[in-house]
């Protein structure tokens, strides 16, 4: 038999900010989770908390959380699950999906976008373990010129 209880509360977050500043946001959570497993009589690892109260809780950064929270708790057999009052406690399941096929568009290529082709095609050659790509070394020949700096001129006045 599924037996369920479902509260609001204004949870006070006051002594969490008597923390060090940079651990507030986390012990916050956990004084929530504290608070749900006294009033709901559960083990704190029995509690879970909404991703919405999680953000309501962290908006404001780990330094500044708020001073109190409304929250909806809702207790079914031996879990509490804690969400904010207009909140709706979202399952979240593995759904398998077969990969589609990409769809090839013809339409009129211009230099660039041949050249990206063509990369494109190397880099998938290249992941392939069987087919190695060629690869070719051009040598060229570049004289090297030694640059003349402009002779700068500045007049300095004096007063």
């Amino acid at each position: 038999m599924v037996t369920k209880l479902e509260r609001i509360y204004t949870i006070p977050l006051g002594p969490v900010y008597s923390k060090p500043r940079t651990r507030r946001a986390n012990k916050a959570i956990k004084h929530i989770k504290e608070f749900a497993a006294r009033h709901m009589k559960v083990n704190v690892e029995d509690v879970k908390v909404s991703k919405g109260v999680n953000s309501e809780i962290w908006k404001s950064g780990i330094e500044k959380p708020p001073r109190r929270v409304k929250v909806k708790m809702i207790k079914e057999d031996d879990a509490v699950k804690i969400l904010l009052p207009d909140e709706i406690w979202e399952v979240l399941t593995k759904v398998e999906v077969e990969e589609a096929k990409p769809v090839k568009k013809e339409s009129k290529k211009t230099n660039d976008s041949k050249k990206q082709d063509s990369k494109k095609e190397n880099v998938s050659k290249s992941k392939d373990v069987s087919v190695k790509p060629k690869t070719e070394v051009k040598k060229t020949e570049v004289e090297v010129k030694p640059e003349t700096k402009p002779e700068v001129k500045s007049e300095i006045k004096k007063d």
